[in-house]
């Protein structure tokens, strides 16, 4: 009984030396601050006119301003396709989004703050290749 425990382990011994040793830290990617900025959300990034859209690879942008500023509106572009997540306005309440797709979209506008309770849904967004569609001032109420 002894002796079939002790092969056992004696099996198993190798088997975590062998696992133990593969695992290099070598192997594990340092982080790069660079990279994590570009990959995180626009939710925490405030979108600006700096933005410049990309004209040279099939791209559109959307361009409209959300007040009042104290709605705290979020605006999501999608479509069957894609949903390009949400963005905020910058401090004058311009919502700036870039490197769309061209196709026909949807904008769904949700305030944050209770005090405006609507959402507010525009359908039928036509993005053209190398045209910033700008949808002007959006009012919520």
């Amino acid at each position: 009984m002894k002796t079939s425990n002790l092969l056992r382990c004696a099996a198993i011994l190798p088997l975590f030396a062998f696992f133990f040793t593969s695992c290099s830290k070598d192997a594990i990617p340092k982080p790069d601050p660079a990279k994590d900025a570009a990959q995180s959300s626009s939710r925490f990034v405030p979108n600006s006119l700096s933005d410049e859209p990309t004209d040279d690879n099939g791209f559109g942008t959307i361009q409209l301003m959300v007040t009042p500023f104290e709605a705290k509106a979020s605006v999501t572009v999608f479509n069957d396709f894609f949903s390009y997540g949400e963005r905020y306005p910058d401090e004058n309440g311009i919502i700036y989004i870039p490197k769309i797709w061209e196709g026909t979209y949807s904008i769904r506008i949700h305030p944050y703050n209770p005090d405006f309770p609507n959402e507010v849904i525009i359908n039928d967004i036509t993005v053209t290749r190398d045209v910033v569609t700008d949808l002007g001032e959006i009012i919520l109420q």
